[in-house]
């Protein structure tokens, strides 16, 4: 299950909105009304996914996380078509895919899928999910509601707008 949701955050002083750990393959801004950090349930190396970061709402259940999960070869033009089918299989394996286009996301041709998952006790979570891939690493933004749609939608389009890959 891919549904996130997180304990409470406990609000850490000096959060400023920014994610620029030189350690990430990434960075990116977000929204002053969400907190990082947090654990999330279940892990997400048993998909093959890495350096996880999490943003959300102090409710935990509404939330922007992003990961890379490394890939085989290194994607290039001619691949690009490929990686999109791969994730959209994967997507809708997952969820419910409503909605499906493209996008870009750091100058780098990429997807979005607007979909809904079943959380964790059964409740619909509502998603958005972009991928986009560079050299040997996908990169997703995993876009996640069940209360406040448009905080989160508006979190989502602040870390796609800001995001870098390093």
């Amino acid at each position: 299950m891919l549904a996130l949701t997180l304990p409470a955050l406990t609000a850490c002083g000096g959060d400023d909105g920014s994610i620029d750990d030189p350690k990430l393959p990434y960075s990116f801004t977000y929204p002053e009304d969400f907190q990082s950090g947090g654990e999330s349930r279940g892990t997400s190396r048993e998909q093959g996914f890495d350096n996880q970061t999490i943003v959300a709402k102090a409710n935990g259940q509404d939330l922007v996380a992003v990961q890379t999960q490394p890939l085989r070869r290194t994607v290039t033009p001619n691949l690009v078509k490929r990686v999109k089918r791969e994730v959209e299989q994967s997507a809708k394996r997952t969820g419910k895919v409503e909605a499906r286009s493209p996008v870009r996301v750091a100058g780098l041709d990429g997807v979005n899928f607007e979909m809904t998952l079943r959380g964790d006790t059964g409740v619909p979570v509502n998603a958005r999910w972009i991928y986009a891939a560079k050299d040997r690493t996908l990169f997703w933004v995993n876009c996640q509601w069940q209360s406040d749609r448009r905080a989160v939608l508006r979190a989502c389009d602040e870390v796609v707008r800001s995001f870098r890959t390093r």
